[in-house]
């Protein structure tokens, strides 16, 4: 009986592990994916926060620094993409 149990147990452990491990491989391809994704760029002589390459924002006219507009925008990606990862 307690190798059966020890067996269950070591299942467990292994697919926890292999749940943990998944998990960080899919949180680091969306952190790659946003942050390809979503940049700034020039176009027209002016700023641009962009999505694949497509100019969305004009920089200049927000008040903010664009270095931290970049990382928000990156993180707002993340946490839609999220989101709808269950559903």
């Amino acid at each position: 009986m307690k190798i059966i149990q020890f067996i269950q147990q070591w299942w467990l452990k292994l697919k926890s592990k292999r749940k943990a491990k998944k998990e960080a491989e899919y949180a680091n391809h969306l952190k790659m994916i946003s942050c390809t994704s979503i940049n700034v760029m020039e176009f027209s002589g002016k700023l641009y926060v962009s999505y694949n390459g497509v100019p969305i924002v004009n920089v200049e006219r927000l008040n903010i620094n664009v270095p931290d507009l970049l990382e928000e925008s990156r993180c707002n990606y993340l946490e839609w993409k999220l989101q709808f990862k269950h559903e």
